[in-house]
């Protein structure tokens, strides 16, 4: 289904096929868009891979049972994170399937989300992150093994997305002229 915004984009057109059946058919008589500057296939799997590298983070820091998993101000945040994590996926997904002429519900959708995508899904677990860390700092006994990786998976989790977030800057789509 096509979003009420994009309806001027296309064109219902009624075609006779051989049986004398009228069938319609709705044909994108839109600008094509470009990425301006163009974008290589090795960027745009550089992202894919990014955004892999931050979904597989985030579900390896769940893994172990710690004290981590057990406070709240730790995993509120860490909770929240799959939403901007799958919008990211997402848009990176039709990034990657873009071909070098795109049609306008796509180019928007990758110029305008990829980038708050990214940030978002950066700053829940570097929240949590710091959350856990400021908990450790007042007993420092209590840290498990667990917690430690709980800490790297999410320092990788905000690493990929914060390298999409800076990479996306250069993924700006454009009317072709």
């Amino acid at each position: 289904m096509i979003p009420r915004k994009y309806l001027d984009d296309y064109k219902v057109v009624e075609q006779v096929d051989e049986r004398g059946r009228t069938r319609k058919e709705a044909v994108y008589v839109g600008g094509d868009f470009v990425f301006a500057p163009p974008l290589p296939k090795k960027e745009r799997w550089i992202i894919g891979g990014l955004c892999l590298a931050a979904i597989i983070a985030y579900a390896a820091a769940l893994v172990p049972a710690t004290r981590a998993t057990r406070m709240t101000y730790v995993m509120v945040p860490f909770i929240l994170t799959p939403v901007p994590l799958y919008l990211m996926a997402v848009v990176v997904i039709t990034l990657l399937r873009a071909d070098d002429i795109m049609i306008r519900y796509d180019a928007e959708r990758i110029s305008q989300r990829l980038a708050p995508c990214a940030i978002i899904a950066a700053i829940l677990p570097a929240a949590s992150f710091i959350g856990l860390v400021i908990a450790y700092m007042r007993s420092i006994e209590s840290f498990q093994s667990g917690d430690l990786i709980f800490c790297i998976m999410s320092v990788v989790s905000v690493a990929a997305s914060a390298v999409v977030f800076k990479m996306s800057r250069r993924v700006k789509a454009v009317r072709k002229t």
